[in-house]
This record gives C-alpha cells, sequence and structure tokens, in this order.
C-alpha cells in the first residue's frame, strides 16, 4: 500500500482514481480526527490518502521532506558523477565570458518562469555550455528544485549497469524520470546503438511529454547532425523548448 499525506475530502477522489472507502480517524498524538481515504489508482495501486490533523506536517515542510529524501536518492544512485559536485557559480553570479551574453541573457529569462520546458544550449566545443547549464541548475537547486546532471554516456552507462543488478534498475530510471531538472550534458557524443536509442527516447519522452519535467541538454551538433546521429523523434524533443546558441572563443585552448 502506498502512504500519502494530504487533505481528504470527503466523497470526492482525483481524476482517474476509485474512491474505495473513506471514514473519519482520530489522531493518537494530537486528538484531532481527520478523514482517511482510501483509492484505487489509475495502475491498480491501493493508495491510503491520510487528512490533515494539527500535528500534520505543513506543505513547507513535506516538500522540504521530499527534496531531502530525492536529494539522499539522488546521492546514493549517482554520486561522484553528478556534475553538480563540482564547484561553480549560479547563474546569478556568472560573469559571462565574450560571446557569452546572449545565452546568458536567455538563460535568465528562462528563469522568469517556472522551468517545465526542455533547454538546449548548443554550439562548437569549449564555449561553455556545460558551464552555464550546471550554473543554472545550481540556482534551480538553490529554489528547491531536485536536480541532477550527468553526462550522457555516464547516464546510458548507469541505465545499462542497472538492467545487471533488477533491484537498481527501477531505481536508476525513476530518478532520471522524475528528478525536477535533469541536465544531459554532451549529447549525440556516445557511440550509437538501438539499446541506446531506445533508451534515450524512454527518458526524453516521458519528460517531455508526460511529466513536463525540465531537462537541459548541451551538444556540439547542429540539428542536422543530432538528427542523423539520433533520429528525429529524439531530435524533435530535445529541440521542441528553448534554443540557445553559445558562441565566443573555445575557451579551453584561450
Amino acid at each position: 500500500m502506498q502512504d500519502m499525506n494530504e487533505s481528504g475530502i470527503p466523497g470526492k477522489a482525483p481524476l482517474g482514481y476509485q474512491l474505495l472507502a473513506q471514514q473519519e480517524r482520530r489522531c493518537d498524538t494530537c486528538g484531532q480526527t481527520f478523514v482517511s481515504t482510501i483509492l484505487i489508482s489509475p495502475t491498480n495501486l491501493v493508495v491510503n490518502v491520510r487528512g490533515r490533523c494539527r500535528c500534520s506536517p505543513t506543505p513547507d515542510e513535506e516538500r522540504a521532506y521530499r527534496l531531502q529524501h530525492m536529494c539522499e536518492r539522488i546521492e546514493i544512485s549517482f554520486g561522484k558523477d553528478n556534475l553538480l559536485k563540482r564547484d561553480g557559480p549560479k547563474l546569478s553570479e556568472v560573469k559571462p565570458k565574450p560571446g557569452q551574453e546572449p545565452a546568458l541573457q536567455s538563460l535568465r529569462e528562462y528563469l522568469i518562469r517556472e522551468p517545465r520546458n526542455t533547454l538546449l544550449l548548443y554550439g562548437p566545443q569549449g564555449r561553455g555550455k556545460t558551464y552555464l547549464a550546471l550554473a543554472l541548475a545550481r540556482e534551480l537547486a538553490e529554489r528547491q528544485y531536485s536536480v541532477l546532471a550527468l553526462k550522457s554516456i555516464d547516464m546510458l552507462s548507469y541505465v545499462r549497469r542497472s538492467t545487471w543488478h533488477p533491484e537498481n534498475g527501477t531505481e536508476v530510471l525513476g530518478l532520471l524520470k522524475q528528478v525536477d531538472l535533469l541536465v544531459i550534458d554532451d549529447i549525440g557524443t556516445e557511440k550509437i546503438t538501438d539499446w541506446k536509442l531506445e533508451t534515450l527516447y524512454a527518458i526524453i519522452d516521458y519528460r517531455y511529454e508526460r511529466k513536463r519535467k525540465a531537462t537541459v541538454f548541451t551538444s556540439n551538433l547542429t540539428g542536422k547532425e543530432m538528427t542523423a546521429r539520433l533520429g528525429g523523434p529524439i531530435t524533435s524533443r530535445i529541440c521542441g523548448g528553448l534554443q540557445v546558441a553559445v558562441s565566443g572563443k573555445d575557451w579551453r585552448i584561450a
């Protein structure tokens, strides 16, 4: 049974859920009565919705708990390969190098609205795409987003290894699909196989079509090159939101 701590509304069930039972109960801690509702989810899970009482956590406390729990799961599953573990500035602290100013302005405008879309940072190597993507991710982490940033090749390796250990497979894919912000760095550089294309599509499509979760991509490829390597369906979803060109010098060489 899956437990949820939300307000119970007598006689009503969320869209797609079936009301199975509902009763008033008394909290053992504070003595106040609350409504306990049992529902059947669209996927046939039994869901227990506990109504609020005086000692229930506030919505802010619940959000903080969920964020902490998600961050702990990310640390356990991806550890040092999470690129956010690198030191670096938040977007508001970035001092752009020559050529990066238009991209930085576009990212600041992106932050004004709630990020629930795809964002592609593209351009030749060495222009600072990863640097800007991680600065954006740090800014959203400050806003209580759960954030995971991985090299595309590392992300696929984690999924591959998780298939060898079925007990971890659901957790790895679940985090990649459910985290508030997923940064996929250098997409398109991996050696392409049918399995990798299927895996990329499953993750990207789920976030884009079903959950409207924010996903940030960086790539050195042009649109035509990306289509040739990853195919039309994946490229269409990657390019389906905001596209930001990052220009200037190759700062690694400079």
